[in-house]
């Protein structure tokens, strides 16, 4: 028992470690302080603010936005834009805005596709 306890151990460990530094985060809003509120992954319909963490600076000055829709069985483009940012900072904010129902994957990429973070949203629409 001990033995299938520490095997699997080993086998997830590199699987957490692995865990990229760089996220996004799905945020109510920012508060006068600059501190995320009320951030999740399941939101009503309207507007949100993602933040974007990074583990070493942008070295950009615009990174790119690409929404896609999760279907069943594929994904589908539903949005892209560019947001503009400050090539030595590490955190970049914007407001995106999802009238649609539906789960989203959020892709931040920087002029060369590099991918910066993703991340995924649960659109609720309750009217």
């Amino acid at each position: 028992m001990k033995r299938a306890i520490i095997s699997i151990l080993i086998i997830l460990m590199p699987l957490v470690s692995c865990k990229k530094e760089e996220h996004i985060s799905f945020c109510e809003g920012i508060s006068p302080a600059g501190e995320k509120m009320k951030c999740g992954t399941k939101f009503t319909t309207g507007d949100l603010t993602a933040v974007v963490e990074a583990a070493k600076p942008f070295e950009t000055d615009s990174l790119n936005v690409a929404v896609h829709e999760i279907k069943k069985f594929k994904e589908e483009p539903a949005s892209s834009f560019s947001v503009t940012v400050k090539p030595e900072e590490q955190h970049a904010r914007f407001t995106m805005s999802f009238y649609n129902e539906g789960r989203y994957r959020v892709l931040i990429s920087d002029k060369d596709e590099n991918m910066i973070a993703e991340g995924t949203i649960t659109i609720i629409d309750t009217y």
